[in-house]
């Protein structure tokens, strides 16, 4: 058994795995090629486990807007699993990640008695935070926004949309456990289309935001949305949601997904008090490299 790093050829097989252990998301081959472009053009790194053939992988991704922070996934095909194989990859991860910029790895899990997450807690992962996925299935009906003198959404060209929602973005989630501050290159980068980014204008002044995203499917997704402190616990909140949801129906979403972290309360009752309700809780597990012993 020997672990490398990924070459291009590896697609085949680590596509093959991949589809066994993760059935409800699969990948072609030219997808997971694609894939795997696309982590190592943002910075990360992929390892394989090799032998008479390829037994897994693992990716490590630079999480977007947290600095020090890297996604970790991948697996071992399934008979081969409990053999020592994902313990030895991940000492192999964790040893390349020493002396770097990485300070934590994280994965998510659905699943708190999954074998991802059983095997992760094993080896010292721990919950960093849980959050909750709230879905808006019909959008034929939706509650009255209400009467809000001078508030309307508006978008702006790409420019002017990207800077404008990382400054809103900071001054709403500034010292917030769910802050995640973005930089205009990582908006530009995963940014459809400048009219994906709604603002919620009171007099001309933008006072909130919500970045949204429809696919192909009719399904929307809104993440995040946020209004600036001066302007909160006044029903701003309530009206750029209700104005969002209302904008993704007039463009053919017929389902609306929201995320919001567990512990705020407040974002949760306001999200269920339009009609979104609780689908699934996601748990961020974390490994801190500095608590690794020397």
């Amino acid at each position: 058994m020997m672990i490398r790093h990924y070459l291009e050829p590896d697609a085949p097989r680590l596509a093959a795995i991949h589809n066994q252990v993760y059935p409800q998301h699969t990948y072609t081959v030219d997808g997971f090629r694609d894939y795997m472009a696309d982590v190592l053009a943002t910075g990360g790194q992929v390892w394989v486990v090799a032998g008479s053939q390829l037994s897994g992988y693992a990716v490590l991704s630079p999480v977007p807007a947290l600095t020090g922070v890297a996604d970790l996934s991948g697996c071992i095909v399934p008979e081969r699993q409990r053999l020592g194989l994902g313990s030895a990859l991940l000492q192999v991860v964790l040893r390349a990640l020493q002396g770097s910029d990485i300070r934590q790895i994280t994965h998510c899990v659905s699943d708190m008695d999954s074998p991802a997450a059983r095997f992760l807690r094993k080896h010292d992962f721990f919950v960093e935070h849980e959050e909750w996925l709230l879905s808006l299935d019909d959008l034929r009906i939706l509650p009255e926004v209400g009467k809000q003198q001078s508030v309307r959404l508006q978008t702006f060209e790409q420019k002017v949309a990207v800077d404008l929602f990382c400054r809103l973005y900071r001054e709403s989630f500034c010292g917030l456990p769910w802050d995640q501050p973005f930089t205009p290159e990582e908006v530009m980068d995963t940014l459809v289309a400048a009219t994906d980014l709604l603002f919620l204008m009171r007099h001309g002044e933008p006072i909130g935001f919500a970045w949204v995203y429809l696919d192909a499917k009719d399904q929307a997704l809104i993440e995040p949305l946020g209004i600036i402190p001066p302007y909160q616990r006044q029903g701003c909140g309530r009206v750029l949601l209700l104005s969002a949801l209302r904008e993704l129906r007039r463009r053919g979403a017929r389902r609306v997904q929201i995320g919001a972290w567990r512990s705020n309360k407040a974002a949760i009752q306001l999200y269920q008090s339009v009609g979104f309700r609780h689908q699934e809780t996601m748990a961020y597990l974390a490994y801190n490299l500095q608590d690794r012993p020397a």
